[in-house]
Parts: C-alpha cells; structure tokens; sequence
C-alpha cells in the first residue's frame, strides 16, 4: 500500500520563488515534506521508504542525468503519531456519504479501459500507451446520447530525460435525434534542456462541420527545472 509520497526540485530547497543550482560534491540538508495521509498500520506491518531521483511521469525528469549520494546515517523519517484517547470511545462512527441519485442511463456502447507498456530493447525507449474510452450511454429522462474517450501516450529513454514527451488526446460527442456535436483537443508536451514546449488544438464539429477551431504554442523557460 502507497500511504503517501512527496517531490521536492533540490534547486528550490529553499522555497519555490527562489532557485539555487546545487553544488557537485558538496553537501546538502534538506527536507522533503509528504502529501498528508490518515493511515492505520496493522500489528506487525513494516515501513518502507523509498527515495529516488525520478518518479516519471508524475513528476517531469530534469535536463540531466543525476547521481545523488544519500548519507542515512544523518537522515531521518518523522511522522505525526496520534495515539488512542479515552474520548475516542464517543466520537460517531461515519454515516454513509449523502449523494444525488444516479440518472438513469441505459448503455449502449460498453465502457473500455486499456493500458500497455512498449520497451525498445536496441534504444531503451519505453512508451506507456492508456486508452480510457467511456463507451456511449443516453440519459433515459432526456435521450441524450453522450461519449467520451481519452487517450495517451508518454515516451522516455533510458538516460536521455531530453526524451520525455507527452500525447494526449480527448473526444467528448453528444447525440439527440438529428442533432449531434463533438469537440476534440490535442496537446503535446516535450522539453529541451533550456524550454518545456507545448502545442495543442482545439477543434468543435456540429453534424460533422467543423465550426471552431484553434492551434497554439508555448515556449516556457526551464529556469532550473
């Protein structure tokens, strides 16, 4: 079980407004502050720390290959502990969670959800293909027709973080007689050693006519990131 993680960019050790490059072979404190988590650990359960220099794709590669020496002699892990009270023996139990009632819907498209990694051998690049299609359902009060389909694609190398790009695709539809519209949007993510670069489309359809549309690009400075 993941109880909780956290990134820290050691160029902004010092706060995010201000950058520092790091110093190769000196020495460096820091601390790397966890997302907050309520986590009961069962009688006889160990934990286990895990630090790395990249969690990709959750957190984007820097421009360079990094090799971090960790003196654990001098580190430590510090967790907030609640122990029992005597009061937690009137605290309420949690009721069920109060939501809206589900519209009724009738499924005419089932739902597809399908993930695959690629992994070059001769290049080291790996790919991480997800499909997350939503099927076709229509809303039975109405009879609107709705679908919606994303689609991804991350690519690495083996030591090149300058490879790392990002695909994406979406497709919302909506369908009620002889009225039907879609809108799809694209965008790309890939980085030089100095830039993050994005491009990205917007595209709306009315009965297949394309009646929008817009194309844009970014250039963003890394500023040691």
């Amino acid at each position: 079980m993941r109880v909780t993680y956290g990134a820290l960019n050691l160029t902004r050790r010092k706060g995010l407004e201000r950058p520092e490059p790091l110093q190769p072979g000196r020495r460096y404190r820091v601390e790397v502050p966890l997302y907050l988590a309520a986590y009961a650990f069962g009688a006889g359960h160990r934990l286990r720390l895990a630090l790395s220099t990249t969690y990709w794709p959750i957190v984007w590669p820097p421009p360079e290959a990094a090799t971090l020496t960790l003196y654990t002699g001098a580190s430590s892990l510090s967790l907030p502990l609640r122990p029992p009270r005597a009061e937690d023996a009137h605290v309420r139990p949690f009721e069920e969670p109060q939501t809206a009632p589900p519209l009724a819907r009738t499924v005419l498209q089932p739902p597809r959800l399908h993930r695959k990694v690629i992994r070059d051998l001769a290049t080291g690049e790996a790919t991480l293909c997800h499909l997350d299609d939503g099927g076709v359902y229509r809303l039975d009060e109405n009879g609107l027709e709705c679908a919606v389909r994303t689609q991804r694609r991350l690519v690495i190398r083996d030591e090149d973080p300058l490879s790392a790009r990002v695909a994406v695709e979406w497709t919302w539809a909506f369908q009620r007689g002889a009225w039907k519209t879609r809108g799809e949007v694209r965008a790309n993510v890939w980085c030089t050693r100095e830039t993050f670069e994005f491009d990205g489309s917007v595209r709306a359809f009315e009965d297949d006519a394309l009646i929008f549309s817009k194309d844009w690009k970014n250039s963003i400075r890394r500023d040691l990131l």
